[in-house]
């Protein structure tokens, strides 16, 4: 259960933490990159988070990934034939498993209906102070539980 909640934690770390720009370099920012700065993340990254529940009654939780593609762990639908998203708004959806990684215990489902999903960043850009939002169903009893913080340390190359 703490690796599942670790995974998670570290995968919205990674979607809503490095998705901000330095505020510093405005001068060399195009306006695409302008309008980009201006997204709600803390919303879209609740919108993009989804409750995963399967027929052998596993759950968990993941985020949506370039509309159709739904990033979670592995052991949640680990022998799972049914597989029902759950958005924040209570919207149900059914996705089927595109593929997995037993050893790294993640796994990629795919579904019909597209949502609202995260720009990945780059980790390269994460700073110390950086601004950190987690969003999650640990024990299955806390959807969409928000935890924030910041970037004590980055680890050295």
């Amino acid at each position: 259960m703490k690796k599942k909640i670790i995974i998670i934690f570290l995968l919205i770390f990674i979607l809503v933490g490095c998705s901000k720009k330095d505020n510093k370099a405005k001068d060399n920012i195009s306006p695409k990159e302008d309008i980009i700065e201006k997204i709600d993340y803390e919303k879209l990254a609740l919108n993009s988070t989804v409750n995963i529940n399967t027929d052998t009654g596993d759950f968990g939780a993941g985020f949506v990934y370039n509309k159709i593609y739904i990033i979670t762990n592995y052991h949640v639908i680990y022998n799972a034939k049914e597989i029902t998203i759950a958005t924040y708004n209570k919207d149900k959806f059914i996705a089927s498993t595109l593929g997995y990684n037993i050893e790294k215990d993640i796994a990629v489902l795919i579904m019909d209906k597209p949502l609202e999903s995260m720009p990945i960043g780059d980790s390269d850009n994460i700073k110390v102070g950086s601004k950190l939002t987690a969003i999650g169903n640990p024990n299955g009893d806390l959807s969409f539980s928000k935890a924030e913080g910041k970037i004590l340390d980055v680890p050295l190359e």
